[in-house]
């Protein structure tokens, strides 16, 4: 019978295990410049697995206190923090390593990060966000009149678009300057973890509540909402690792502190 911690091991663990021992044989054959970026990158998954615990843990008890997803007791330990168990907040941070660590692997062999911004892209800063906000807010009307069918998919627009659109507006040319390698990465990541979950909710770990979802299903299991929270999840690690490493964005926030604080 496969667990919820077992399918940790299964589809995080073993392929995070074989990443890091990638990146201990890339970092002991690395020029000291590339040891820098790898040293930025462990810090940016520090900061980013804080970041998704503190704002995730909220809206996913939510979620589960609602019923909107549920899991089956027999699969999980019964360690509950709040409503959800504690597998579910290791899946918080796992998730967040190997997928940060897969999205540096990356950023370590595509663009020269120190290259100068295009400034004609500065206005894709404003332009970026403007499809995302409509988004949000068509979603929100929606949430607020109680559509049923949606609210499962609201609550994930509405929990996941706000930082995307900081991002954005902090940093979509630098984030489109590595546009290969974030399309990349995401493409990759979101197909693994929506096959990962796809098996999961066939094993019954898992259950998305028919009556909150619009029941439209990807290979006949996989319900939409999943690919589309997997699809927001790694868009909110990769492009925050980026921002995070990125020296034209550490400059950028220095700058921007200075401001403020001047």
């Amino acid at each position: 019978m496969l667990t919820y911690f077992s399918f940790l091991i299964l589809f995080i663990g073993i392929p995070l295990i074989i990443t890091i021992l990638f990146y201990i044989k890339r970092y002991q054959e690395a020029e000291e410049k590339q040891k820098i970026l790898m040293k930025r990158i462990f810090i940016a998954i520090i900061i980013l697995i804080i970041v998704a615990l503190i704002y995730t843990t909220p809206w996913d008890n939510y979620l589960v206190e609602n019923n909107v997803w549920y899991y089956d007791p027999e699969k999980v330990m019964g360690i509950l923090i709040g409503f959800v168990p504690i597998e579910e907040y290791a899946f918080f941070v796992v998730q967040t390593i190997l997928i940060g660590l897969i999205s540096g692997w990356i950023l370590l062999k595509g663009n020269d990060i120190t290259q100068k911004i295009n400034s004609s892209l500065n206005s894709i800063r404003i332009f970026s966000i403007i499809p995302l906000l409509m988004i949000w807010f068509i979603s929100l009307f929606a949430f607020f009149n109680n559509i049923e069918p949606l609210i499962y998919l609201n609550l994930i627009v509405l929990w996941g678009f706000p930082p995307i659109i900081i991002q954005l507006t902090y940093g979509a040319n630098i984030l489109y300057s590595h546009k290969r390698e974030l399309i990349l990465t995401i493409s990759i990541s979101t197909l693994y973890l929506a096959i990962a979950d796809a098996i999961a909710i066939s094993e019954g770990i898992w259950i998305i509540s028919n009556s909150t979802s619009i029941n439209a299903l990807l290979g006949g299991i996989l319900p939409i909402e999943e690919f589309v929270f997997f699809l927001i999840t790694n868009i909110l690690i990769i492009f925050g690792l980026t921002l995070i490493t990125d020296l034209r964005s550490i400059t950028r926030f220095k700058n921007t502190l200075n401001r403020i604080l001047s």
